[in-house]
């Protein structure tokens, strides 16, 4: 499903852009110097979803939001439409100077009225809520989710450099003597540039065993980018450790198909695209195990 956020009222500026107004303060935040409004369209959604993850670009929401967030946007606030309920959100950067950012919140979304929102910013005693906090990180994603990487951390920072952004703390180790040149701009907020030789990220295998074991069901999701044809790429691995050993590998092989493969210790199902991976732009790439088929 894909969720698209349009800003009340919109306006073209003649260049393209969508000029947003700011609204009003409404009951509850009154220590909030501005709030804007959300529109999910309804006719953007295909069925009722429950307890969805939004994601909302900051740089669609205008100088003016850059210029009155405070704390490098930890006062931001998001509420129902009643302008009082709040809603869970995390915040995964936010860069002021650049005004560039990535945020997802929690919602439940209709697919017969519209959906409206509010953001709440401009407030300078208010920080990031704690990930554990009722309407922090933690909250926006479901228990299902075993780990989240967002991926826009300093590769050459001290380990464990890429966070998971779960409750379960599956945060990743850079190898190949990555730098911080190699963050750059992704599909969604930031990404990993990889030098196709030597670098690669490790997670803690103790909280994913569940992978390629028999009976378990799995989805690996990632936005992906190759910049050259007839090399073969590895989008993400469980690696066998022993034989017998249960692994799991989703990747693009030198003749350009997206490839998934598992051994669970008696069986190697493998599923493929039938056409070549295209390249260089943005793909979706998702590997589902369904154990009880």
């Amino acid at each position: 499903v894909t969720v698209e956020l349009t800003f009340d009222p919109p306006a073209d500026d003649g260049g393209g852009v969508e000029v947003y107004r700011v609204y009003p303060h409404l009951q509850g935040f009154s220590d909030w110097s501005s709030v804007k409004q959300l529109i999910i369209p309804a006719s953007n959604i295909d069925a009722t979803l429950t307890d969805f993850p939004v994601y909302v670009n900051l740089t669609d929401l205008g100088t003016d939001f850059f210029q009155n967030t405070q704390n490098n946007g930890g006062d931001i606030r998001i509420t129902e439409s009643d302008g009082t309920t709040e809603v869970p959100r995390e915040l995964v950067f936010c860069d002021i100077a650049n005004e560039k950012g990535e945020l997802h919140f929690k919602a439940d979304l209709s697919n017969t009225e519209d959906n409206i929102f509010y953001i709440y910013y401009g407030n300078a005693t208010e920080i990031n809520y704690p990930a554990n906090h009722e309407f922090g990180s933690h909250n926006v994603w479901e228990e299902s989710l075993k780990a989240n990487w967002h991926l826009g951390e300093n590769p050459a920072g001290a380990p464990p450099q890429m966070i998971d952004f779960t409750e379960y703390g599956n945060n990743g180790i850079t190898y190949g003597s990555m730098t911080s040149d190699q963050i750059i701009d992704g599909k969604v907020g930031k990404a990993l540039s990889f030098d196709g030789v030597n670098d690669y990220v490790t997670m803690p295998s103790s909280n994913l065993d569940f992978l390629g074991a028999a009976n378990q069901s799995f989805t690996i999701s990632t936005w992906i980018k190759a910049d050259n044809t007839g090399s073969h790429k590895v989008i993400a691995d469980k690696t066998k450790i022993a034989s017998g050993t249960a692994w799991v590998i989703f990747q693009v092989l030198s003749s350009g198909e997206i490839d998934g493969q598992l051994y669970n210790g008696s069986i190697n199902p493998i599923i493929r695209t039938s056409s070549s991976y295209e390249e260089p732009i943005w793909h979706l790439a998702t590997l589902i195990r369904d154990a009880s088929n």
